[in-house]
């Protein structure tokens, strides 16, 4: 069934801004299978990343002066108020809402830190959340600011967001964003090893963390975070791809 309303705050959609969209059609394709579809949309095209019939990522070539990097949207009820709301708490608004025809409306903003989310309402009905995953499908959002307090603080305000925390050891406090009962998010401290401005990190779910580290390195990605445990939740990698767009790998413990 579909969700007429879903609550503020669940990410639904990824997009990928890039320097180079042939040779990252053609390393996503050969790391999770994604088929590239072009469409024309004005000036650049825009590809979609499809799995079969199901899309799972959109690409479009990142503007002048503009770093590559995976960008999140995330619902709200209404994306002006949103972007008017984000701004009063001391965002910057990137882009003013916009529609996308037949599919909803969103806009670009960057929170207290200067980490990019795109806030989204859909057109119609919003799709059913999964339960569990299936390899290529991104699975996980997290946040790496320099401020989780006020981080908290802003996108509890923005989205409704209540926090549970998770003693991460060296990695200090992960706090999990909650939609009601439902995990939306991580947030934490930019942690060691993997460099950069604050920014949400995407991960993909996968069959095997290792193997998919491996290929990715074998297709021109530098490995930041090599496939490491996280104690009773899962595994992890982090990678840039041949453009330097950040990506997390992951499978939890959870789901055989």
């Amino acid at each position: 069934m579909s969700d007429p309303s879903p609550q503020p705050g669940r990410f639904v959609w990824h997009e990928l801004h890039t320097s180079d969209p042939d040779a990252a059609r053609d390393f996503y394709a050969a790391l999770f299978g994604w088929t590239p579809s072009v469409m024309e949309m004005g000036p650049e095209p825009y590809t979609m990343f499809m799995d079969g019939d199901v899309p799972r990522a959109g690409m479009v070539r990142a503007m002048d002066g503009v770093s590559p990097g995976w960008e999140s949207y995330a619902t709200v009820d209404n994306v002006d108020r949103s972007l008017e709301r984000a701004a009063e708490l001391g965002a910057a608004v990137k882009m003013t809402g916009h529609d996308i025809p037949g599919i909803g409306r969103m806009g670009i903003l960057d929170d207290l830190h200067g980490a990019t989310i795109c806030p989204f309402t859909f057109a119609g009905d919003a799709p059913p959340e999964d339960e569990t995953f299936v390899p290529g499908q991104f699975c996980w959002d997290e946040l790496h600011t320099p401020d989780p307090e006020a981080a908290k603080a802003f996108y509890g305000k923005l989205f409704g967001w209540t926090y549970t925390s998770m003693d991460m050891g060296e990695f200090g406090t992960y706090w999990i964003a909650n939609r009601g009962a439902r995990g939306a998010a991580g947030i934490m401290q930019l942690p060691p090893g993997v460099g950069g401005p604050p920014r949400w990190l995407p991960a993909v779910w996968v069959e095997d963390v290792d193997a998919g580290t491996a290929a990715a390195g074998t297709h021109g990605a530098t490995v930041q975070v090599p496939a490491s445990d996280i104690p009773g939740v899962g595994r992890y990698a982090v990678f840039t791809d041949p453009q330097g767009a950040l990506l997390s790998l992951y499978r939890g413990r959870t789901q055989a």
